[in-house]
Formats: structure tokens, sequence, C-alpha cells
């Protein structure tokens, strides 16, 4: 399976140096695996870029995509999530996360389960532990199994099919007014 990495930045060159570091320490059960940082525009992409200079790669090409104007956090992560396009799938992050070093094979083995289940609308790297359109915490049961569903979406650590992004895709487009996504007070 294709399995392409997207890091989404901005223009905290901190961040985008703690996600690295911790995606060059992980583990990947093979190569050909493409690294993608898109940067949305700020004052601070040179610094960024200049970080991004010094980043070996040695699982597959590093593609850095700079965007010439700013795009805002919605617009920006639906533009990383496009590039699933161009591969089977993509693990999508935000440059303020920090990965676990068996990330890359959790979201292999989890996408060879899960990547014909239509039902299974993507899938997180990320466990819970609040639920901010209720604002209260969750603890998942203690159960046999390693993984549960939930019916809200997870931004922290995307991993989405080519297929299960364009349906989402297509929901978006069908629903994508300011009423559906502004919060309620």
């Amino acid at each position: 399976m294709d399995l392409a990495i997207v890091v989404a930045g901005y223009s905290r060159l901190d961040s985008v140096i703690r996600i690295t570091s911790s995606i060059l320490a992980s583990s990947y059960s093979k190569d050909n695996i493409t690294l993608y940082y898109s940067l949305d525009y700020s004052k601070h992409q040179d610094s960024i870029l200049k970080y991004l200079d010094t980043v070996t790669w040695r699982y597959g090409d590093v593609e850095v995509i700079v965007h010439p104007s700013r795009l805002g956090l919605r617009e920006h992560i639906l533009k990383c999530g496009d590039l699933s396009q161009n591969h089977d799938a993509i693990i999508l992050l935000e440059d303020d996360l920090y990965v676990s070093k068996d990330f890359y094979n959790y979201a292999t083995q989890s996408l060879n389960f899960y990547k014909d289940e239509t039902r299974v609308a993507g899938i997180a790297l990320y466990a819970a532990q609040f639920i901010e359109i209720h604002e209260m915490s969750f603890m998942p049961l203690k159960y046999k199994w390693d993984s549960y569903f939930m019916q809200i979406p997870c931004s922290w650590g995307q991993v989405w099919t080519k297929e299960q992004w364009n349906r989402f895709r297509d929901w978006y487009n069908q629903n994508n007014t300011d009423e559906i996504f502004r919060k309620k007070n």
C-alpha cells in the first residue's frame, strides 16, 4: 500500500522540528514513503524552509508545498487531505503533534484491516480524552479489543484512504455552510 505522510505546518518552527524529530525516530516497515510538508503562508516560512532543507528522509521522497497566501486551518487541512489522490492513503499530521515510534506501522495495519469497510470513514492515531462538541471527558471502556469506533471526527493524526477522503469531500462539498461549522453557544 502506498501510504504517504503529510505534515501540515504554519508558523511554528519549534513545532515543525518536534513533529519531524518524532517522524524520523519512528519505525517503518518499508521504504518508498513520500513525506510531504505543506506550509500555509506565514512570515516564518523562510525559517521553516531553511530547517526543512537540513532534514534527511531515508525512506523516500520529501516534497515541500509552500502556499503563497494564507489559507487558514480548515482550507489548509482540506488541501492536505486532497494529497490522498496521489496515493492509496495518507497519514495527515498537524505540526503540533508528536507521534509514537510505531505510528506508521499502526496506520498500515489498521488500513489493511479496515480499508474495504465502507462504514469506517477514517482512522485516528489519537485516542480521544475529551469530546469537544459536548465539552465533556471521554474514557473508552477497557475491553478485549484494541480499537473502538466513534461518530465524531478527530484531527490529531488522521489516516485516510483515497476512497474515504473522496466520500468525505463529497459530503463536505454538499454541506459546507457556515451554519454547520459554526460553534453553537
